[in-house]
């Protein structure tokens, strides 16, 4: 099952997806507070803090790539860091003003993406297709439904039948809104890739890769900042030809 739903909004800082107005929020209480933040308030500000800026500079740089701005290695050395002489506070405010500055450059870009994580559980091909096209309704993108949810099923069966990643490891879907159409992505754990065969005519499986490089413009396995890999696949939107709109 998925751990957390596109537009879910959850108190805690290790929400998924990205959940900017929590992470904006607790950041600037810690900004305007001040020294008026202590004891166990300050405490849990800052483990929050760190939770989002965890998951803040991953997300920059996957999105952004060499783009990423400057501060992202700034955040990372004060996420690595710790108070020191200066003490919490002054450690609870240098980590609010990463989080503002991520959350800034993040929102400001023009890159629409839904970010989602399951389980192994079979129901979650069902509820990845369910998000889908929830994404693709709101990007006006739904002419891409039926090569898209194909694709997204076989990729995440894929992965959850043969990435081999344990229980613990959840794999991710990230839908990318590109200009003309649309990116899909399956992040596993595993440093398994995936290899196309060809089927026994009477197998009920094996197509799969096969499936996916007939209905995608394009698709293959890049690295991952972290463990693992991910499987990719990416489609377009049909052309019209002069004077074929409208035409019935």
């Amino acid at each position: 099952m998925p751990e957390s739903t596109a537009g879910t909004t959850a108190p805690d800082a290790e929400s998924w997806p990205l959940d900017f107005t929590t992470m904006v929020k607790t950041a600037r209480r810690v900004v305007d507070s001040g020294a008026q933040l202590s004891g166990e308030d300050l405490e849990m500000a800052v483990l929050r803090l760190r939770g989002h800026l965890a998951l803040l500079i991953p997300e920059v740089e996957d999105r952004l790539g060499r783009l990423a701005p400057v501060g992202i290695e700034e955040a990372r050395r004060r996420l690595d860091g710790e108070s020191g002489p200066l003490g919490p506070r002054w450690y609870a405010q240098c980590l609010a003003q990463s989080v503002l500055a991520l959350c800034d450059h993040l929102n400001s870009t023009d890159c629409s993406v839904v970010v989602l994580r399951w389980s192994r559980d079979p129901r979650c091909v069902a509820l990845a297709r369910v998000e889908l096209r929830k994404a693709l309704a709101d990007w006006g993108l739904s002419v891409l439904e039926d090569s898209a949810v194909l694709i997204v099923s076989e990729l995440l069966s894929n992965a959850r039948l043969h990435a081999q990643v344990t229980p613990e490891q959840s794999i991710e879907t990230r839908y990318f809104r590109r200009p003309g159409g649309l990116r899909i992505e399956v992040h596993d754990g595993s440093p398994k890739r995936p290899q196309r065969r060809t089927p026994d005519p009477d197998a009920p499986d094996g197509r799969g890769l096969l499936l996916v490089e007939a209905l995608a413009d394009e698709w293959g396995v890049a690295e991952r900042g972290g463990p693992g890999k991910a499987v990719w696949a990416a489609l377009s939107m049909p052309l019209v030809r002069p004077g074929e709109a409208g035409c019935s």
